[in-house]
């Protein structure tokens, strides 16, 4: 007989909860956008623990089936679009948003990027408009223009200019060059789009009167350099306001020093035993860089591979239960208690203001990091903790930064390293801590001695012993006395053990005082009561092998055959 598969279905236009891999389901509720009707799911992506699929996916349906039955090249709403055998489509109609234009985008190559070219309507258009473009190509250099009825043409620029002087006239074409020229004791200079022109000479036949000018007949006796006034005759030993200098090769711009001379040096030489100094704490400035001028410790910090920061006061042990917000990229970045408000206390130790606070046990690994306390918190109030400075710039706390905790009962006079790999990015980058140093922290516990860096074990000699740098028990050395009521284990019996065969000679073996068991095989049930043991076949399930039977409705058994008939994969 012929079998019938039906699949598992539901007249609702949700998905099925779960599907095995591979089972499909349809829904035959109607579909619309806004739901999951006459769609076509199945199992996919995996198993989970339970055995279901990972994934319950659309695979079609009469939802997508309904939208592909118009002639093709036509548009059609609410439906797909699909091209004729010309690959044409009659009218395309782009923008949905409900104040926005709708717009076209032509995309560059995706080897180039992701840029694109947009054309797009107004926001508001007062009437529809089709715009008609001109038959073939214009000639180089004209442009596209439109006769005020949506015809576009190509039209050429006009290139010419009028020109008129105090004396004579000229038509300028601006494919030409115009010329501006300097008569005697000028001069022209024409820059970007700036056409300047000054004096370039100035003798004493220019001038009325004596060749000998005074400064007080001249109508600007002084001069502005930077923000300094000076005097035409008098000395000016101090010029403030320059935005650069320029003295031989060398140039002064700012906060920068450059020279122009090839290949050599700018040489810094104090005189005698003088030396060239940087502040105390400079290396340290949230504006330090590879770039910068180091100091004889830092470099010799780097060379021994240290990146020290300042130690802190306290160090988490354990997650803080805060809201963090990363501020502008890791400046003025917060962790604020959401827990209960009281007085931060970390490491068993009270926080004060100002104290620098090692954070390195967030669920949230990017919260890490070094902070100051800014607000001690109390019974009304939330402690705030504030990224330090310059901790809260990427290149102050790259990876390899390492840093002391000064107190705490857990990590007072430990040293910790940060372990990310180069300059982080807060928010983002996990910031893992790590224990770099630790000074006294092992004690001796229970059954151990300690001297300086050594650990013994502690022993009794009597019935346990050391022997070749491994405990033993000594030869002898339990007794009765030693055993509960005097009684000897079995395992000191010299046959302790009862030894049986199954089927296949394999053998077996049962301590005395063990237990036998008797384990039921895959659909087999024993069971033990007084002196008597049962063995009995058990119902078959899905996880279990065992005695079945068919139901007429899916299966035909005949002389011990079975036929599936009917393949029936439910509702949902």
């Amino acid at each position: 007989m012929a079998t019938v598969i039906q699949i598992k279905r539901s007249p609702a236009t949700v998905a099925p909860a779960t599907l095995k891999l591979g089972e499909l389901a349809y829904t035959y509720g109607t579909g619309t956008q806004g739901n999951l009707g006459d769609r076509i799911f199945i199992g996919e992506g995996g198993v989970d623990s339970n055995g279901d699929a990972n994934n319950v996916s659309v695979i079609g349906g009469q939802y997508f089936t309904d939208m592909l039955d118009h002639v093709s090249g036509t548009l059609t709403g609410s439906s797909a679009l699909t091209a004729d055998a010309n690959l044409a489509i009659d009218t395309i109609n782009v923008g949905n948003h409900l104040t926005e234009g709708g717009e076209i985008r032509f995309n560059e190559g995706t080897n180039n990027g992701t840029n694109f070219i947009g054309l797009r309507a107004p926001n508001a258009v007062t009437g529809s408009k089709t715009f008609v473009l001109p038959d073939g190509d214009g000639t180089a250099g004209q442009f596209l223009k439109t006769d005020g009825s949506g015809n576009l043409d190509f039209t050429t620029v006009n290139q010419f200019i009028n020109l008129a002087g105090d004396t004579g006239t000229d038509q300028y074409n601006t494919s030409e060059t115009l010329t501006f020229s300097g008569a005697a004791g000028l001069d022209t200079e024409v820059t970007d789009n700036n056409v300047e022109i000054q004096a370039n000479s100035l003798t004493n036949a220019n001038l009325s009167g004596s060749a000998a000018i005074e400064n007080a007949n001249l109508a600007n006796p002084q001069t502005v350099l930077g923000s300094s006034t000076l005097t035409l005759g008098a000395t000016q030993t101090d010029l403030a306001g320059l935005t650069s200098l320029v003295v031989d090769d060398i140039t002064i711009n700012g906060q920068t020093i450059t020279t122009t001379a090839s290949n050599k040096d700018i040489d810094l030489t104090p005189h005698g035993t003088g030396t060239v100094v940087v502040p105390s704490g400079y290396e340290d400035r949230a504006g330090f860089t590879d770039n910068s001028l180091a100091n004889k410790m830092y470099v010799d910090q780097v060379a021994q591979g240290l990146d020290t920061k300042p130690s802190c006061k306290l160090g988490t042990t354990e997650n803080l239960t805060a809201t963090y917000s990363n501020g502008s990229a890791g400046v003025g970045a917060t962790l604020t208690n959401s827990g209960t408000q009281a007085v931060l206390v970390l490491d068993s130790t009270a926080a004060n203001l100002g104290d620098r606070i090692l954070v390195k046990d967030q669920t949230t690994r990017t919260q890490n990091g070094i902070y100051s306390v800014t607000s001690v918190g109390g019974v009304s109030s939330n402690w705030v903790l504030t990224r330090s400075t310059p901790e809260d710039q990427p290149a102050e706390l790259s990876g390899g930064a390492f840093v002391f905790v000064e107190e705490g009962v857990l990590n007072a006079n430990n040293g910790y390293t940060f372990t990310h790999t180069g300059a982080p990015t807060f928010g983002t980058t996990n910031l893992d801590v790590s224990q770099f140093s630790g000074a006294g922290q092992i004690n001796a516990g229970d059954a151990l001695t300690k001297d300086g860096n050594r650990l013994d074990v502690a022993v009794d000699d009597s019935s346990i012993e050391v022997n070749s740098d491994a405990l033993r028990v000594k030869a002898l050395g339990i007794v009765n006395s030693m055993i509960a009521n005097a009684t000897i284990a079995t395992n000191k019996l010299a046959n302790p053990t009862i030894f049986f065969k199954d089927e296949t000679s394999t053998q077996g073996q049962v301590a005395l005082e063990g237990t036998l068991q008797f384990l039921a095989g895959e659909g087999i049930n024993t069971i033990a009561s007084a002196d008597t043991i049962r063995i009995e076949g058990e119902d078959a399930s899905n996880s279990n092998k065992g005695v079945a039977k068919f139901t007429s409705d899916n299966f035909t058994v005949t002389t011990g055959e079975v036929e599936i008939s009917t393949v029936d994969g439910g509702t949902f």
